[in-house]
């Protein structure tokens, strides 16, 4: 009865241990407003990924945001050109370099693969809002 229980311990730890990885953290983050363009999206998984599919879209000026639109629409918006060097490297961070973006609306989507085989997906949201500068740095998010 011990060896029947030690066994079924050791495959659940293992078990645990080779799930899935999910998303730890984003930069920027979610629904965030950024008074600069960041210059990257880092993404920081619990475990090992492979980030097989990124995209990002600028969204358009006149379209209403609600959640189903972003799960039926294929006319989200202007798709903007990323890398695909990073694509399927396995890291628990990865950065993606973006290029110079304008004041707007961004829909950044995302898939990847954990160590285990499974695929994790998901999105983000964010909005870039150019101020006229008043003074106060504090108030100037920016990311490198």
């Amino acid at each position: 009865m011990k060896i029947i229980l030690l066994v079924l311990i050791f495959f659940f730890k293992n078990t645990v241990v080779f799930a899935h990885s999910p998303l730890n953290s984003i930069t920027p983050k979610n629904n965030e407003i950024l008074s600069q363009a960041p210059k990257l999206i880092k993404m920081e998984f619990k475990s090992q990924a492979k980030l097989i599919k990124i995209m990002l879209e600028k969204q358009k000026i006149n379209k209403k945001d609600t959640m189903l639109s972003n799960f039926f629409s294929n006319d989200n918006g202007e798709n903007i050109k990323l890398s695909t060097n990073i694509l399927m490297k396995t890291s628990k961070i990865h950065s993606i370099n973006l290029p110079k973006l304008t004041s707007g609306k961004y829909f950044f989507k995302w898939r990847a693969m954990s160590e285990d085989g499974h695929i994790i997906k998901g999105n983000l949201k964010f909005n870039i809002k150019w101020e006229k500068f008043n003074g106060n740095l504090d108030s100037i998010k920016s990311y490198n």
